[in-house]
This record gives C-alpha cells, sequence and structure tokens, in this order.
C-alpha cells in the first residue's frame, strides 16, 4: 500500500493498516499515535476515533470528494489529505501532527 510505503519512509513508527471490518476492534483495543483514515470508514467509527483523540491520537483523514474535506469538522482537531495525493502532502500532514518532535523535522 503506497501510503504505508509513504508513511514508514516519512516516520519512525510502526505502521498497521487495517480492514474496515478490523478497524472497530483495533480502535477499541490499540493504542495509536496517528491514525489515517478514510473519510468514507468514519461513520460507525467515529465514536472510539474521537475517544482515541482525547487521549492523544492524532486524525489524518483522506478523502477522494473534495466536498468530503467538510466532514472533517466532524472531528475537531483532525487534518485532512485529498485522494490523490503525493507523498509528500501526506508525509508533510503527518509530520505537522507532531510539530514538537525534533527528528521528524527535514
Amino acid at each position: 500500500m503506497e501510503a504505508e510505503r509513504i508513511l514508514a519512509e516519512a516516520m519512525p513508527c510502526e505502521i498497521r493498516i487495517a480492514t474496515p471490518t478490523e478497524l472497530g476492534t483495533l480502535l477499541d483495543q490499540d493504542l495509536f499515535e496517528l491514525l489515517v483514515l478514510d473519510v468514507d470508514l468514519l461513520g460507525e467509527v467515529a465514536p472510539l476515533v474521537r475517544r482515541r483523540q482525547d487521549s492523544g491520537t492524532r486524525v489524518i483523514l483522506t478523502t477522494l470528494m473534495a466536498e468530503d474535506l467538510a466532514r472533517v469538522d466532524e472531528l475537531p482537531g483532525s487534518a485532512a489529505v485529498a485522494k490523490p495525493f503525493f507523498g509528500d502532502e501526506l508525509a508533510a500532514a503527518a509530520r505537522a501532527a507532531f510539530p514538537l518532535v525534533p527528528e521528524l523535522d527535514h
């Protein structure tokens, strides 16, 4: 998956990819520092994502539709990246989510 490769190169972190059916369970059980989520998957898991945000998880929403960027308002404090995106756009959004981590500055 392209997003996985981009983030692995940009961030010193473990990358996990989840299918829509796995997402709710992972959000309920595991802790994440950064969650990159397609806005179309937000519906049912929005309360879990909000709880994760309250615990400090940063969120980047991705979308194919420019009008869906308005849905970012559903998750205050999250960022959005429109698809298709260049690798440097996703990497920049991920680094921006962690502005006080010096080793992520490039």
